[in-house]
Parts: C-alpha cells; structure tokens; sequence
C-alpha cells in the first residue's frame, strides 16, 4: 500500500505571516491589487483560522475604502 502524503499543518502565526506577505507584494500595484489578493484569498481558503480572518477583512476594507468601493464594505 502507498505511503499517504502528510497534510503540512501551520500555525496561526505562519498563516498570517503568509497572508500579511502577499498582502504586501499585492499592494505594490495599489489597492485594487490588494484588494483582489484579499478576496481571492478568502474565497479560495476556506480553512483559514478565523483570528487571520478578521485580519484580511480589515485589510480589504481599508483597501476598498482607498478605491472608494463601499459595496460589501460594513
């Protein structure tokens, strides 16, 4: 029988350092790249620990106030 591969498990800190680094390089292009990285992030992990949750909300709702995007933003 074939070895399963072991899921890699990171903790809440290494997720959000990860998710604070690509917030950063995203906004080099401005917030609308920000923006797009957040959201595509949110919708594609759907595994996130919810302290990095609320963590990229507040980060897409600064940038979505920066481009003056007020829809979805609460």
């Amino acid at each position: 029988m074939a070895k399963r591969i072991e899921r890699v498990n990171k903790s809440v800190k290494e997720v959000l350092e990860d998710l604070v680094e690509g917030h950063r390089e995203a906004a080099i292009t401005g917030p609308a790249g920000a923006a797009k990285y957040l959201a595509r992030t949110l919708e594609g992990q759907q595994s996130l620990p919810n302290a990095v949750k609320a963590v990229a909300y507040d980060l897409l709702a600064e940038a979505r106030a920066m481009l003056q995007d007020w829809e979805g933003v609460e």
